[in-house]
């Protein structure tokens, strides 16, 4: 099999009022959010830096062909808990559509990982401030090979888009490592889809590398859930068991990532919209997206700012081998087990956000 896609989603938000609890300057949050403790996330780098890579707000945007797209849940918690923070419905301008789509979106609904982020709020006369960071941590509960080791790294490569990049994984039945992994369906080598079982087993990362172009992650999710009700079925046929099974001459070839990126979501600066009888606008929006996959497992924190100013203007109305090498354009999420939407995803269409050899 060969995936080439993946998806992390993932932001819990906590609002702490700021009238009746002690609350912390902006440098005071950015201070502590941008104190990784994970050394594996690198250095935070902008989104201008990578010519080949874009930042979703919503599972809903479109997918652009040749592009990676980073989403994480953590923008729309924000915007979330800042409408939880003015209390009262909102009316955006129907003149600001990217607002509009991030209102209406349900990218943040049945994730059920609110509790992981944390939340900073400054609410006053003129304006409102929201600081959200989500972090989580997903190691396995045994490192898979690592094949950029001397012994491996003659014999075993992975090669993306024809790109020699570091990678992860399996040959053949290795336990524990292989019960730790879950073949979710396989079609053929270009269409198939794995599960990785971090230590914390509320936790999934699947790897879906699928045949076809999708328009959004949205629909990229419909159309996976159809795959995986399917692979339930062929899994109960004794036939077809040996789908479901990494055995013998099998391979796992995942590569590995990492990146830390910074995004300014400009198309969002100076939107408008209406509470408490007054007129806001959007005047900063960013995220920080840091993520890292490898043999011993991931790693994601998320960092977002908002701020929204008020101001006096009105607002307008035999089994053959199996070779599941992630060397083409991939899919990636995580999500809680029990929900069918990621908090984190990433499509991967090209080695900018890989680890080259």
């Amino acid at each position: 099999m060969k995936t080439k896609a993946f998806v992390l989603l993932g932001c819990v938000l906590f609002l702490n009022s700021c009238k009746k609890q002690e609350t912390k300057t902006q440098d005071d949050f950015l201070m502590e959010t941008k104190k990784s403790t994970d050394k594996k996330f690198p250095s935070v780098q902008s989104l201008e830096n990578y010519k080949q890579t874009k930042v979703l707000a919503t599972l809903e945007d479109s997918l652009q062909q040749g592009f990676n797209s980073v989403y994480c849940v953590s923008l729309l918690y924000a915007w979330d808990e800042l409408k939880k923070t003015l209390n009262e419905p909102i009316v955006v301008d129907p003149k600001a559509t990217e607002l509009s789509a991030l209102n209406r979106s349900k990218s943040q609904q049945d994730v059920r990982s609110r509790k992981d982020v944390t939340f900073t709020t400054d609410f006053n006369d003129f304006g409102v401030k929201v600081f959200a960071n989500f972090k989580k941590s997903l190691p396995f509960a045994y490192e898979f090979i690592d094949f950029n080791t001397e012994y491996y790294r003659e014999k075993e490569r992975l090669k993306f888009n024809n790109t020699a990049v570091e990678s992860f994984g399996t040959i053949g039945y290795y336990f524990p490592v292989t019960t730790s992994t879950e073949v979710l369906f396989y079609s053929s080598d270009n269409d198939f889809a794995i599960k990785l079982k971090p230590r914390d087993y509320r936790h999934e990362i699947v790897l879906y590398m699928p045949n076809k172009r999708y328009k959004s992650m949205e629909s990229l999710l419909s159309d996976f859930e159809l795959k995986l009700q399917q692979g339930l079925k062929e899994k109960s046929d004794k036939e077809k068991a040996w789908k479901f099974e990494i055995n013998g001459e099998d391979e796992l070839f995942i590569p590995k990532i990492r990146f830390n990126i910074a995004a300014n979501f400009s198309k969002l600066i100076g939107s408008r919209f209406l509470a408490r009888g007054k007129t806001y606008f959007l005047k900063e929006v960013t995220q920080q997206n840091a993520f890292f996959l490898d043999q011993t497992g991931a790693g994601i924190e998320s960092i977002v700012e908002m701020e929204a100013p008020a101001c006096e203007e009105a607002l307008a109305k035999i089994p053959p081998k199996q070779k599941l090498h992630f060397d083409k354009p991939f899919f990636l999420m995580i999500k809680k087990k029990a929900s069918k939407r990621p908090y984190f995803a990433l499509w991967v269409a090209n080695t900018e956000l890989l680890v080259k050899e």
